[in-house]
């Protein structure tokens, strides 16, 4: 992917080096990605994950509409 576009890796809160917090739910996660996306100014595009990354990678359509 890194070959034909930008690829981001996220660090999900209670996770690496991300701030930590009490609630860790799949819509705070999504919400958390939505708002990343809005700061960095990144309007959509492919989205993919692994595990929970792959959770988290559908949860704004599962959680948010």
């Amino acid at each position: 992917m890194a070959q034909t576009g930008t690829v981001h890796a996220l660090d999900v809160r209670n996770h690496g080096q991300s701030p930590h917090s009490s609630g860790m739910s799949y819509a705070e996660m999504a919400q958390d990605v939505l708002r990343w996306m809005d700061r960095h100014t990144i309007p959509g595009g492919g989205t993919f994950g692994h595990s929970m990354g792959g959770k988290n990678r559908h949860a704004p359509g599962l959680f948010l509409s």
